[in-house]
Parts: C-alpha cells; sequence; structure tokens
C-alpha cells in the first residue's frame, strides 16, 4: 500500500498491521477501529482531518510533495 492515494479513504475497522503506508497520502481518511502497528504509518501524509484509532499516535508527517511512488528510494521500490 506504499504511495497509494487514500486521500479521503474510509479504513473504518480495517486490518493494517501489515500493511506498509510508506509515502501514502491519507490527508482526511477515516481510520477509526482500524489496526495498525507501530511502524504501519511511518513515512506517510497526513493532517488534522485523518482520523486515527482510539489511543493511536501516528509517525510524523511527510510533506505533500514526499507522497507517492514516484518519491520512493529505490530500495522501497524493490520491496513491492
Amino acid at each position: 500500500m506504499q504511495g497509494i492515494d487514500g486521500r479521503g479513504a474510509d479504513f473504518t475497522d480495517v486490518h493494517l498491521e501489515l500493511a506498509k503506508l510508506g509515502h501514502a497520502d491519507l490527508h482526511g481518511a477515516m481510520l477509526t477501529g482500524a489496526t495498525l502497528d507501530s511502524s504501519g504509518t511511518v513515512g506517510t501524509c497526513h493532517e488534522e482531518t485523518t482520523v486515527w484509532p482510539a489511543r493511536y499516535t501516528p509517525a510524523t508527517t511527510e510533506s505533500l510533495d514526499a507522497c507517492g511512488p514516484e518519491n520512493w528510494k529505490p530500495t522501497e521500490r524493490d520491496k513491492t
């Protein structure tokens, strides 16, 4: 799921424990009840309209221009 355009997406109650969301754009996404591991949101783009699961603290956001697969490092492309 790296680099996805998840703007405004509804991930309510979705199991994302193993998802790699690096460079994903999650502006305005709904993640209420979603299950995420502690590293699942490293490198995502999000803002105050992104709704996270209760008691979940997302990783620091990336700038919007860092979102998308065109910005992946070669090693990240190899992992997809």
